[in-house]
C-alpha cells in the first residue's frame, strides 16, 4: 500500500474524530442551556456546530476549491461565535 493512501486515511479518521468531538461539545452545551438560559450558550452551540461542520467538509472534500472556501468560512464564523460566547458570558465574582 502506498504511503499517500495510508496518510489520507489517517487524515480522514482524525478529521471525523475531531468533528465528533465538536458535535459532542455542542450537544453538551445544549444540555447546559437547559440549566442556564443565557444567550451566550446559544453562541457557543452555534460556534461549536460550525467548527464541527467545517471538519466534516474538510474530511470529505477532494479538490473543490469552492467547497473548501465554504468550509473555511464556516470555521472562521464558528471561531467568532465561540469568542463572542466567552466575551458575553456572565462573569463570576471573585472571592478576594
Amino acid at each position: 500500500m502506498s504511503l499517500y493512501f495510508i496518510l489520507n486515511n489517517i487524515h480522514f479518521t482524525l478529521e471525523l474524530l475531531g468533528a465528533l468531538c465538536f458535535f459532542i461539545m455542542a450537544w453538551l452545551a445544549v444540555d447546559s442551556y437547559r440549566l442556564n438560559n443565557h444567550y451566550s450558550v446559544i453562541f457557543k452551540i452555534v460556534g461549536l456546530s460550525l467548527v464541527g461542520s467545517h471538519l466534516v467538509i474538510h474530511a470529505f472534500s477532494l479538490a473543490g476549491d469552492l467547497l473548501n472556501f465554504f468550509g473555511f468560512s464556516l470555521f472562521i464564523l464558528g471561531l467568532i461565535f465561540i469568542i463572542v460566547s466567552f466575551l458575553s458570558a456572565p462573569k463570576i465574582a471573585s472571592l478576594s
